[in-house]
């Protein structure tokens, strides 16, 4: 309860900032809308080796926002909520509120800075699972600031560093709760018009309430690109994470996915992609699960 009072004190602290400097701007304040609607397969949604269940998840998402923008700066507020039905386990039925505050301001010519404040109120199992170790599924409410920089120094190609602090709050079991400091960096490059890649490190910094103790985690990520045409990509994708306990068994996870985006137009676009989930527990075999997905999105401004 302290924690949503807290949470509800800074989303109106951050509204009266993102909206007072927003009069700063010029009149003009276009907006948009948008919905995401996707539909995944996947043969083990609990990541368990002894409850394995495999269901057909379809996501509807929509959202909307605004954007202040000027020269060098600007400032945008979104809003979307995020439905989940599972075909056979309707249990796991769950809904998924964020509002996004975004600034950002060009000092020089291809350096920006960005702040981002995100306030999250769901019961989404992807969330709850995300340091490998189960949790009950229960209602949260997630703080996630974060400052970033991002610098061009050639065409589609860039540098992205940024800090992120998250506070985690679940509404029945506190011993649940977290802390959370991550620190970003990826790399994007384009080698040539058909052939990019997408290279990325996190680490994480975990403070646990429950007796897991602390984290320190470690994310590798990689991602190849090739441009069929200028409306067309396929990708290959790997992810790595390495996650250490100090009171609880660390653990590994290996994500291989492969995939394709085509945009109809430039409000149309979709992704198609499977891949295989490897969970590894210390000191216990390795659980996997295998997934395909397939999501349309329509964006209107």
């Amino acid at each position: 309860m302290c924690f949503s009072k807290m949470a509800i004190g800074s989303l109106f602290l951050s509204l009266f900032v993102f909206f007072g400097v927003s009069m700063t701007f010029a009149q003009q304040r276009p907006w948009y809308l948008y919905t995401d609607l996707s539909s995944e397969y996947n043969d083990n949604i609990y990541w368990s080796k002894h409850n394995e269940e495999d269901d057909i998840i379809n996501r509807v998402l929509i959202g909307g926002g605004i954007k202040f923008l000027r020269e060098h700066k600007g400032l945008e507020v979104d809003y979307n909520t995020g439905f989940e039905f599972f075909s056979k386990n309707s249990e796991e039925n769950s809904n998924t509120n964020t509002l996004r505050l975004d600034g950002f301001i060009s000092p020089v010519e291809n350096l920006t800075l960005s702040l981002k404040d995100r306030f999250i109120h769901s019961k989404e199992m992807g969330e709850i699972d995300v340091y490998g170790v189960k949790r009950k599924r229960q209602n949260y409410w997630r703080n996630e600031f974060s400052p970033s920089l991002d610098f061009l120094f050639g065409k589609n190609r860039s540098i992205h560093t940024a800090y992120v602090f998250n506070k985690t709050r679940f509404s029945r079991d506190s011993s649940q709760n977290s802390t959370e400091h991550r620190f970003e960096t990826k790399l994007d490059y384009e080698i040539n018009v058909k052939h990019s890649i997408e290279l990325g490190y996190t680490f994480t910094y975990g403070e646990l309430k429950s007796t897991w103790g602390f984290l320190h985690g470690h994310t590798f990520s990689e991602t190849y690109f090739y441009s069929i045409s200028p409306h067309t990509k396929v990708y290959v994708s790997n992810t790595n994470s390495f996650d250490q306990y100090t009171k609880a068994k660390d653990n590994k996870t290996y994500n291989f996915v492969a995939g394709m985006k085509h945009e109809f137009s430039k409000r149309l676009s979709c992704n198609l992609n499977s891949g295989i989930y490897f969970y590894k527990l210390e000191d216990r075999r390795t659980t996997k699960s295998f997934s395909g997905m397939f999501s349309l999105k329509y964006l209107y401004e």
